[in-house]
């Protein structure tokens, strides 16, 4: 990863606002699972006594007052925007909302028009007329009618010999003969229940016990349809009017019947995030923390360069550049000494010419391209003069490249001892080893802080523990009553780092000398430099989060029967209603902390567009979501820390020299400069945050969302007249059958 994108990361993460931050700690706690856990914020206080009446048995809900059963269904009727975080209700009732939408569902026909067909041809053989004999009369009886008279038979024998064997226990009792009951048990009880069983036999045989119970099974099949209509029917059933007249009541319980006795003020609220457990994981975590950091004291002074090696190396950089100076000096002699004697050597032959050494060059191509043998004698006596010198020249040729080779040696010793003493002119680790030790004094005083907490605490808790506790300051009824809150205490410490560190050194050297018969130039130049950067960035947050929670479900009975919401494909819609897109939670955490137009994105997940009389308008999903409980939290203490350092800190060094020198005939020049510089700059900074929130009393403190599936429903389109015209003619039977009830009578 680019160190820009771990840096802005860091950025992003640490500019959370504190709502996100408490959610998503409180979230990985309540809300596993697939339902949407809403956190209400503020959090909503209800009075105990509006919701409160006697549960001390089984039958509490069949007296619940009321009042008490309105005020719970118009707290569990609420509904809420799809959000992680809200502030309360929409204003929107969940009961008026899904009786629109059931009430503009129409089921569809066309599954239904060949098992219409099927349910007629079953249940013709089912009403066919047979006649038997049933109860020593003769009878004409459909097969479902005489399947029914063989089986109560049955029973009634049934019953006449359980009957008979309850009188005979009774009996055999009295005479005190129990075994005697045994006996005739295994004997005459024995046929007694062969004879039954061949009643049954008969229901089996002749009524066709098992065929009418099996196209049973197949005709008694309640459709999509019939659940519709069963629910609208259940919410007229149960529907009451308000004690004030204005909406509609139905019925709700909740789970556990009791929940309002959790909504009860604390008299003795507890600050869970200073018990003992928790403090000496602080202290834990702060030896730890203080740890690391001498740990990063010592790679510090590992790395820095003392002033004494900065010393050193200056020292060794000056002895090389005598070294070099001295080759050159060499180089430049040895040089010197060829050109001398070969120009000495062509001056005595040819003094008498304009220009000698422009003859001797010509003589030189001759006796390369013809041989000695066509030269005139001077040049012939040239020629034996050079020769005589030239092995002279090629040694002094020979000195002078060795000469360049050591030179080439020093200069490479030279660069290195220059980058070693750059390299460690910015590797001056006093401010970052200064900045280190300040967080060392700040983690050790919270460490001093909480040293005595930790061990007062313990003492405290051992102290208590061989004290027998005061009855009464807490009665039996209030004991339960808090026993069924769940301690909870979420601490997270979260830090980031970012660091990025560069360096560069370099060193260069170079010289050059040139010459001719009576003029000369040289110089040389010479750089080192070096640099190196870092960027630190230290975020910082600590959260603490200590509540008791309980939780509370509903139970709407019969009449709120989401189901429906997964048969929307068998059904049509009247109106362009549509329930839901069918969202996920991840949908919409996704777009929550993303923290990019989060408020848009979250609308756009409940609205669709759609073309109404010819105009393309956007319309909102009726129920995309809906609560099935809620959290009572009391004793709430929230603490939020943050914090977060950055520095930057930037070193240079550069020093330069040049040289430079020439001579002709009797004049000659020389210069020289150097340069020299050093800068650093270094940036510090901080910033820090503290939030404090404690709510002692019982308060809601979020809610649970079942997010509604897909509406599948389609738009309604007109039936075709054969469909049902065919179906109500497969209802209607052929001819009427005849049932003899006399017989039955």
């Amino acid at each position: 990863m680019a160190d820009k994108s771990i840096l802005q990361s860091l950025q992003e993460n640490s500019s959370a606002d504190v709502m996100n931050v408490i959610y998503d700690n409180v979230n990985k706690l309540l809300g596993a699972g697939n339902q949407l856990f809403v956190m209400e914020f503020p959090a909503r206080p209800l009075n105990a006594h509006t919701y409160e009446y006697n549960t001390d048995d089984c039958y509490s809900t069949l007296t619940k007052p009321y009042p008490v059963q309105e005020a719970e269904f118009l707290l569990s009727d609420q509904l809420f925007d799809v959000s992680p975080v809200v502030q309360g209700p929409n204003g929107e009732r969940l009961s008026t909302v899904f009786n629109t939408v059931i009430n503009n569902y129409v089921p569809r026909l066309e599954a239904l028009r060949s098992f219409v067909h099927d349910q007629k041809n079953l249940r013709e053989w089912l009403m066919t007329p047979v006649e038997d004999e049933v109860r020593g009369e003769r009878k004409i009886l459909s097969r479902m009618a005489m399947a029914r008279e063989l089986y109560d038979e049955f029973l009634e024998r049934r019953n006449e010999w359980y009957a008979l064997k309850n009188r005979t226990y009774d009996a055999y009792k009295e005479r005190g003969d129990l075994d005697g009951y045994a006996r005739w048990l295994s004997t005459e009880g024995l046929v007694q229940e062969e004879i039954v069983s061949n009643f049954y036999n008969d229901a089996v045989v002749r009524g066709h016990y098992h065929e009418v119970l099996t196209i049973l099974g197949f005709l008694n099949v309640s459709s999509p349809s019939e659940a519709l209509e069963s629910t609208k029917q259940k919410m007229r059933s149960s529907l009451r009017r308000s004690l004030d007249g204005s909406s509609d009541v139905y019925p709700v319980q909740f789970q556990p019947s009791d929940w309002f006795k959790a909504l009860r003020p604390n008299l003795s609220p507890k600050e869970l995030t200073m018990a003992t457990d928790s403090l000496v994981a602080d202290y834990r975590a702060k030896q730890k923390q203080l740890r690391s950091l001498k740990e990063l004291l010592g790679e510090q002074t590992v790395m820095e360069v003392p002033p004494e090696e900065q010393k050193r190396l200056q020292t060794e950089i000056d002895s090389c550049e005598r070294q070099l100076s001295e080759s050159q000096q060499q180089l430049i002699s040895q040089y010197g000494s060829g050109v001398v004697s070969a120009v000495k050597a062509v001056l005595n032959v040819y003094k008498e010419v304009g220009d000698p050494f422009t003859k001797a060059q010509e003589m030189l191509e001759r006796v390369r391209k013809v041989g000695e043998g066509d030269l005139v004698p001077t040049d012939k006596r040239v020629y034996s003069l050079i020769e005589g010198i030239a092995g002279d020249v090629v040694e002094n040729v020979l000195n002078s490249c060795q000469a360049q080779e050591k030179i080439l040696r020093d200069m490479k010793q030279l660069n290195d001892a220059r980058m070693a003493y750059s390299e460690a002119k910015v590797k001056d680790l006093r401010l970052q080893k200064q900045r280190i030790e300040e967080q060392i004094q700040n983690v050790q005083a919270d460490l001093d802080f909480l040293a005595p907490l930790v061990t007062g605490t313990i003492v405290e808790a051992d102290r208590q523990g061989d004290q027998a506790p005061d009855a009464s300051l807490l009665t039996a009824s209030e004991e339960a009553q808090d026993e069924n809150f769940m301690d909870v205490v979420i601490k997270s410490d979260e830090s980031g780092s970012f660091s990025s560190g560069s360096s560069s050194s370099s060193a260069s050297q170079s010289s050059w000398s040139v010459g001719g018969w009576f003029w000369s130039a040289s110089g040389s130049h010479s750089q080192q430099s070096a640099e190196e950067h870092q960027k630190k960035l230290d975020m910082n947050k600590k959260l603490e989060i200590g509540f008791r929670v309980k939780k509370v479900t509903f139970d709407r009975g019969g009449w709120f029967n989401p189901t429906l919401f997964k048969l929307s494909d068998n059904y049509f819609r009247l109106a362009d209603i549509q329930v839901s897109r069918g969202l996920t939670k991840d949908d919409i955490r996704a777009i929550s902390t993303s923290g990019q137009n989060v408020a848009g994105r979250l609308r756009s997940l409940v609205t669709y567009n759609t073309v109404v009389d010819g105009t393309n308008k956007q319309l909102d999903y009726v129920l995309p979501a809906f609560p099935t409980g809620f959290v009572v939290a009391k004793d709430v203490t929230i603490r939020i820390q943050s914090s977060k350092e950055e520095s930057e800190s930037s070193r240079q060094y550069m020093e330069n020299h040049e040289a430079s020198g020439g001579g002709i005939f009797g004049f000659r020049h020389n210069s020289s400069n150097s340069s020299r510089s050093q800068s650093e700059s270094a940036y510090f900074g901080s910033s820090a945050n503290y939030f404090y929130i404690r709510i002692p009393g019982p308060q809601i403190l979020g809610w649970f969302l079942e997010l509604t599936p897909a509406d599948n429903a389609s738009p309604y389109r007109e039936l075709d007249p054969n469909l049902y015209a065919d179906t109500l003619e497969a209802l209607a039977p052929e001819k009427a059958i005849p049932e003899s009830e006399a017989a039955n009578g």
